[in-house]
């Protein structure tokens, strides 16, 4: 059995891409969302990761694979139980269905959340309205 990460690893992302678009109807102004993705779940330092991904080719793509619950860094290296042959959908219906979960990864959350409950402590009455611009509009302001 392969992990999700191996699955990732052994196809280009314009493969994935090109499931992604089919599969999933994914408009081509998110390629480059997907892409910066991909690049970070690769990138993620591998860890142990309990539990099975099970992906069954008798089940549509529009449903959730059972073990998707958790972060990308929870699931990355989790094992998938498939018998599909086509890595590249493989590879996107993990992705794609990652990407609902949170593009977070359990870290970014933890370190979020404190940087949120600094705030909160802080008596800086601009800060909280900083932080919530921010959360809204990342990368605006």
């Amino acid at each position: 059995m392969k992990t999700f990460r191996k699955y990732l690893n052994e196809c280009s992302f314009g493969e994935i891409w090109d499931s992604l678009a089919e599969f999933f109807g994914e408009p081509e102004a998110m390629r480059a969302v997907y892409s910066d993705y991909y690049d970070k779940l690769k990138a993620l330092p591998e860890k142990r990761c309990k539990g099975v991904i099970e992906l069954s080719s008798s089940r549509p793509a529009a449903i959730q694979p059972e073990g998707m619950n958790a972060a990308p860094d929870w699931l990355i290296d989790k094992k998938v139980k498939t018998t599909e042959q086509d890595g590249a959908y493989v590879s996107a219906v993990l992705l794609y269905w990652a990407s609902l979960h949170t593009f977070y990864t359990s870290k970014e959350h933890d370190d979020d959340l404190n940087h949120y409950l600094d705030i909160i402590d802080s008596d800086d009455p601009k800060a909280l309205g900083q932080y919530l611009m921010e959360s809204m509009n990342p990368g605006c302001i």
